[in-house]
């Protein structure tokens, strides 16, 4: 991108609401590493998990391929 912003986990766990929007089947993979994987380091989105309610995560069919449903 020609400009971005960037924000550390902290800063954004601190926030009173926090939406993940992801779209794309080509992000399933990582969209189930992030919800359901080990929360590491490698996988930076998994500790948004800490939020709790806080966190809304919106995806598509295509980005939610991967993710266990109940």
């Amino acid at each position: 991108p020609e400009k971005a912003i960037t924000m550390g986990l902290g800063t954004v766990l601190g926030a009173r609401r926090i939406a993940m929007i992801v779209s794309g089947e080509s992000k399933a993979g990582i969209v189930k590493e992030t919800l359901e994987g080990e929360m590491t380091s490698d996988v930076p989105g998994s500790w948004l998990r800490l939020a709790g309610d806080k966190l809304e995560v919106i995806l598509d069919k295509g980005a939610a391929a991967e993710i266990a449903t109940a």
